[in-house]
């Protein structure tokens, strides 16, 4: 499979190096199956490749792929210039591989904040009272978080202290 997207064999053995060399195939597969282009689906292989050979150079196996390695990887990519798509694309290697088996899921982080409790509260109202979609919803928590941010900062939201002046303060048009 890894063929049909390297401009010869010695290419795509370059691609058969490392940890993750096993899932290059089944990654590619993926990725055609998505519709993507054949020049996107050869970039998203080079930085498979890269993160494997970073990967295979620091001793760690593909079972040890996670948020946080990945970040790792990111941050020293980013010293020789900023990649556009890499987040992306290592987010769908971790969806790839998770759907695999072969990394555990991440366990998932609960947001106890004021700001959390509150988008919750709305976005069930939203649902249940309004009856609105999920994407409609989505706009009115980001609108709303957004608002929240501005006028309370890093601060608990204390919801009792806004007034009128506050939400006309709030510029709006200029967030859609």
């Amino acid at each position: 499979m890894v063929e049909r997207y390297c401009d010869g064999s010695a290419r795509a053995q370059r691609l058969r190096v490392g940890p993750l060399a096993p899932h290059i195939d089944g990654f590619a597969a993926l990725l055609t199956q998505e519709g993507y282009a054949q020049v996107s689906v050869r970039g998203k292989l080079q930085l498979l490749d890269k993160l494997s050979r970073w990967l295979k150079r620091r001793k760690l196996q593909a079972a040890d792929l996670g948020e946080q390695l990945l970040s790792l990887f990111l941050t020293c990519r980013r010293r020789s210039g900023p990649r556009r798509g890499d987040a992306a694309t290592c987010r769908q290697l971790l969806g790839f591989l998770r759907g695999l088996d072969c990394i555990p899921i991440a366990p998932k982080q609960i947001d106890t904040t004021s700001l959390a409790r509150i988008e919750q509260d709305f976005a069930r109202f939203l649902s249940a009272e309004r009856g609105l979609k999920s994407v409609t919803i989505a706009d009115y928590v980001r609108t709303v978080r957004r608002f929240l941010l501005q006028r309370f900062g890093q601060e608990e939201c204390r919801v009792d202290e806004l007034c009128l002046q506050d939400i006309h303060a709030y510029p709006v048009a200029s967030q859609v």
